[in-house]
């Protein structure tokens, strides 16, 4: 229930009346400010927006071992592949540059898609909130988390295609050769 005291009213003394209206009542009641809802309803948000932010994190962290795995995958069952071309005058240099460009289309792909079913959801989640709470909430395109998200994956795939790349270059071409 909520009382709604004139303005200029004594907010103490509403509240030891509402008080003692509530003690002497058969059902349990509590009598919080509207101050105090606030600040419970903020506190609230503030633990599950940590939340969120956390699992935002474990997804990137995910991401990164996934693209990294993926890299060296590609490397590993591409050997002779990667052997045959080395053996064909194909410098280090290259092969090392092929493996760039395949991390390169795999987070552009990533990229677009992500932005994609991001956006989508976004909006059904606004939508949703609208929905639910009553109250208007205008979904808004903002750049900032589609940049950061961006440079941040161009970052993994740099790191993760490193090592895969380099490791390509590396590759003996009689051994990768007579691998199978």
């Amino acid at each position: 229930m909520e009382v709604i005291a004139r303005p200029g009213a004594d907010i103490v003394a509403v509240r030891r009346a509402v008080e003692g209206v509530v003690a002497n009542s058969p059902v349990r009641a509590t009598v919080y400010t509207g101050r105090e809802i606030v600040d419970g309803t903020l506190r609230s948000l503030s633990q599950i927006t940590a939340i969120f932010r956390f699992m935002v994190w474990a997804v990137v962290a995910a991401t990164a071992l996934a693209v990294l795995n993926t890299m060296v995958i590609s490397v590993v069952e591409r050997r002779r592949e990667l052997g045959i071309l080395r053996a064909v005058g194909t410098s280090r240099r290259t092969i090392r540059r092929v493996v760039l460009c395949e991390a390169a289309v795999i987070t552009a792909a990533g990229l677009v898609l992500g932005t994609f079913v991001g956006t989508v959801q976004h909006v059904a989640g606004v939508r949703a909130t609208a929905t639910l709470t009553g109250f208007t909430v205008q979904y808004q395109f903002v750049a900032v988390p589609l940049l950061t998200a961006t440079v941040a994956a161009v970052g993994m795939v740099v790191v993760g295609a490193i090592g895969p790349a380099w490791r390509a270059g590396k590759i003996d071409v009689i051994s990768a050769i007579g691998y199978e």
